[in-house]
């Protein structure tokens, strides 16, 4: 590429980076762009992003470079010697050594000084810097260029910097990488630079996720040295070798390292698994280079497709049980089960999962040659994996790749559910291949229209069912009933879960899909800004929503508090036991109590962590809901409802400036109309009752398992009382078919309950303490063991990247909380930093000035709860709570997914 040629490019990287406010330099994790970023950086930006443990890095952009040859004089300079140098080797080796010479001799322009000044502020990390290449078309799939750009390692980032920018600058025009080009016919566009901490290895190698020399299918290669890889890269030493199985992570050493020490079995498996996540992530096989540190670590370093034929299992091997393998996640299911889960909740949520996309399916006239084909995968769409809940991604998108429009509703889907799961397993063949499936997909289409024609009717009929099985299980009732009348709530709860959830599930699907809808409409009417951000916006402060109505009764009763004397007196002096014991004796807060007792009766079995069977609702620990009163009370701020207007004005606001730019836009030119516009209020209105309807659903969800809860206790003090149980908490360990088969007499080994329970319950105690990843690839029919996977703290950062669901900007004091219990400590303004969010967790959005979240996606309970209130949000940002510490001062930049830490 000429100079003329890399300045064109410059200028098409800069006009795509200029949208970001700073475009000569980026995070790692903000490199998303390959030609700003290069193909190196955005590999790795995307392992960030994925969750893998990759070092901190700073990108400098492509432009950097034209500003500096701009600035230099030096591009003119450098295209007339490449017209001197020509194609020939020695032509090639004369223009390298003389761009070297001129970089080097160059003084640096103030610009480029000050890019290294932005850049050295921005590694909040101590010890050596790596300065890698990342050009635009290096790493691709059709040519690597690897090792044919310069790597500069022990950087000193205060001394050397400069000089090894240079060097990794010049490399661009090396004699190897030109001929390399020539050879391959694929010149390298503009370059960026990676500078990275170095890290203190103690081994490092190179991972194929196929093996490239053509030896076996089914199996990866690994080469590795102690230290870094560098020199095996460079063909300097010799490499120990593995050959690990991909199935099985079985292992054969080829060579081994000299001495005895090596990498142990535990590091090996970690590695082969992480290296098959990522060859999921990208979609193709890896060239993946990686280390482990001093600590024993694992940390991916680089990864590029394998540019050599790589060998392929044939038909017969591919179609053998146990080659299929498994992308797991707990994206948004995490929100509503955040912990280990009990065995009597996997019994109601396995077999609930698989009849929610099977009568799904069969709603929306799905023929009954798809759904069979569905079969395998509809019974498995989740698993438990250390106790955790997790989707199977594969088998969800399986299905969804099965009907009309399936690679749209699995990239709806992962949008919907926050999930990082580009391209898991094949994709589907086009839905229209015949007559046939032209009129399947006309029946479809009327059968969707059907349902959601009277989507209000329906999940009024749903919220009448539950409130119905509400009412026959109320807790005070379950003591007049004996066994046979529990057992036959217990398989009425299981009827309305298996067989009576689909008006439910209709509105789940309708956010979904109206959500991604929207997204793409905004996306084309607007292309030239940020469509994410006013998508968002066009979302904020719903009305309607049944997830905002406890908020706001929970104020009306802190301002009760406030604005009474002897409740303010009460509140302040007293802990939350003793309040409660005072408002049912003492006639001075009969108005209160009369209040307080409304809320718990109809919210209070809304909590975080309220589909989790195992965690008391506020209905039994009321002193728990007098805490958050409490410190509602404190706040003197604006009510919730008045939150809500601004945000209203605002997203009236937004809906204009929409509506102005998209009618501009036709969608056929030589027609003055329908324009853009046309269809964006009706799916605006669609978004938000859908949204609202799903909300409805939700919170007859939380009732229905509130109820489990209270009978499962019941069912479990009276299995207690015959000596079956030791405990009545015992009852979570077993299932709803083992409960059912002691109540009606049935159970084969029923004197044998109490040491089942005692052993899962220990096994349960051991996973409980494991903190396994959100994401893994795991062979069928494989339980990774997680040894090792404890959870550690995470290394500070100074910016940390994720996904914005609701712009703004926000700068105040980090809360770093781990359960809802704690927010009583948030005080207005606070940046609360948690895990995932559930229903729950709504009475902290009163006091918070931002929020920032490890999991969740556009349409998780936190983020429709932001949009409402207006706080800026961030989700999907892995590791937060670990990253920043309790206290310190941050600024959340949800317009742009940033988080920064600033002391």
């Amino acid at each position: 590429m000429t100079a003329a040629a890399l300045r064109k490019d410059a200028d098409c990287a800069r006009a795509q980076a200029c949208a970001l406010p700073q475009e000569r330099w980026l995070p790692l994790e903000r490199a998303a762009e390959a030609a700003v970023c290069g193909g190196k950086a955005v590999n790795l930006g995307r392992l960030v992003n994925a969750g893998f443990s990759v070092p901190e890095a700073v990108v400098i952009t492509v432009p950097a470079l034209h500003d500096f040859l701009q600035a230099t004089g030096l591009d003119e300079e450098v295209a007339r010697l490449e017209k001197q140098a020509g194609e020939s080797f020695d032509g090639l080796q004369a223009l390298e050594q003389s761009v070297r010479s001129l970089f080097a001799q160059r003084a640096l322009p103030s610009a480029t000084r000050e890019l290294l000044g932005c850049v050295r502020a921005a590694l909040r990390f101590s010890g050596p810097i790596a300065v890698r290449s990342s050009a635009v078309g290096e790493d691709a799939g059709e040519a690597s260029y690897a090792g044919l750009l310069d790597s500069v390692l022990d950087v000193d980032p205060a001394t050397g910097l400069q000089a090894a920018l240079l060097q990794v600058w010049a490399s661009r025009w090396s004699a190897r990488a030109a001929a390399y080009a020539h050879t391959h016919g694929k010149a390298l566009g503009g370059i960026a630079v990676i500078v990275q901490r170095q890290l203190d290895a103690r081994y490092a190698g190179v991972l194929f996720t196929r093996s490239p020399d053509g030896k076996r299918a089914d199996e990866m290669l690994c080469e590795y040295c102690t230290g870094l890889a560098e020199r095996l890269v460079a063909g300097a030493i010799v490499p120990a070798r593995l050959r690990i199985d991909r199935a099985s992570f079985e292992y054969v050493r080829d060579d081994a390292l000299p001495g005895a020490e090596q990498p142990s079995r535990e590091q090996i498996e970690a590695l082969a698994a992480a290296a098959l996540a990522a060859e999921w992530i990208f979609g193709a096989p890896q060239d993946i280079e990686w280390a482990f540190d001093r600590a024993g670590r694992l940390w991916l370093v680089q990864s590029r497709p394998i540019t050599v034929e790589v060998p392929r299992p044939v038909q017969v091997e591919a179609s053998r049980p146990g080659r299929r393998r498994i992308v797991w996640s707990n994206a948004n299911v995490n929100e509503n089960f955040p912990a280990p889960i009990s065995p009597l909740l996997y019994s109601v949520v396995a077999p609930g999962y698989s009849a929610y996309f099977t009568h799904l399916g069969r709603a929306f006239g799905i023929a009954r040659g798809r759904l069979d084909a569905m079969a395998a995968d509809l019974r498995a769409i989740v698993g438990v994996h250390a106790a955790r809940l997790y989707y199977s991604l594969t088998a969800i998108h399986s299905v969804l790749r099965q009907v009309p429009l399936g690679e749209r509703l699995v990239a709806w889907f992962d949008d919907f559910t926050g999930a990082s799961a580009p391209q898991s397993g094949a994709r589907g063949e086009g839905f229209v291949r015949s007559l046939r499936d032209g009129f399947e997909l006309a029946w479809i289409g009327a059968r969707t229209a059907w349902q959601y024609a009277g989507i209000g009717r329906r999940i009024a009929r749903f919220e009448q069912r539950v409130d119905a099985f509400s009412a026959r299980s109320a807790p005070q009732l379950l003591e007049s009933l004996d066994f046979a009348g529990l057992r036959d709530l217990l398989r009425g709860f299981m009827q309305i879960r298996l067989e009576r959830w689909t008006d439910a599930a209709l509105c789940d699907a309708a956010a979904m899909v109206c959500y991604g809808a929207l997204k793409a409409a905004v996306a084309h009417a607007v292309p030239e800004r940020d469509p994410a951000s006013l998508h968002n916006d066009l979302l904020k402060g719903l009305t309607g929503l049944k997830s905002a109505e406890p908020v706001n009764a929970l104020w009306a009763l802190a301002h009760a508090v406030r604005n009474d004397v002897d409740l303010s007196t009460l509140f302040a002096a007293e802990p939350a036991a003793r309040i409660v014991e005072c408002i049912e004796t003492d006639s001075r807060y009969a108005g209160f109590r009369q209040q307080f007792r409304d809320y718990l009766e109809h919210w209070g079995f809304r909590c975080s962590g309220e589909l989790m069977l195992t965690v008391p609702s506020f209905q039994e620990r009321p002193e728990a809901l007098l805490e958050i009163v409490r410190s509602y009370a404190r706040e003197s701020d604006a009510s919730p409802q008045s939150r809500l207007s601004r945000q209203r004005i605002e997203r009236a606001a937004a809906t204009r400036r929409l509506l102005a730019q998209a009618s501009r836009r036709r969608y056929w030119r030589w027609l003055p109309w329908p324009n853009r516009a046309t269809v964006v209020p009706p799916l605006i209105a669609a978004t938000h009752a859908a949204i609202a309807l799903r909300e409805r659903a939700r919170l007859k969800q939380a009732l229905l398992y509130n109820r489990l809860r209270r009978l499962a206790l019941e069912i479990g003090t009276r299995l207690t009382r015959v000596g079956t149980l030791a405990d009545r908490d015992d009852v979570f360990f077993l299932t709803v078919s083992e409960l059912d088969e002691l109540m009606s007499g049935c159970a084969m080994f029923p004197g044998e309950t109490a040491r089942l329970v005692a052993l899962r319950r220990a096994a349960h105690a051991r996973f409980d303490a494991l903190s396994p990843p959100d994401t893994f690839v795991a062979e069928e029919g494989q339980y990774p063991s997680f040894a090792g996977a404890h959870a550690t703290a995470a290394e500070a950062s100074a910016r940390l990247h994720g996904t914005s669901v609701c712009g703004g900007v926000a700068t105040g004091r980090a809360r770093v909380l781990t359960e809802v219990s704690q927010t009583r400590e948030l005080t207005a303004g606070d940046i609360l930093i948690t895990r995932q969010t559930d229903p729950g967790w709504a009475p902290a959005f009163v006091h918070i000035g931002a929020l920032v979240l490890e999991r969740g996606g556009m349409l998780s309970h936190g983020a429709i709860l932001a949009r409402e209130y207006g706080i800026p949000t961030i989700v999907g940002i892995a590791g937060a709570t670990g990253c920043i510490a309790d206290g310190a001062s941050v600024r959340v930049d949800a317009d742009h997914g940033d988080v920064h830490v600033l002391a």
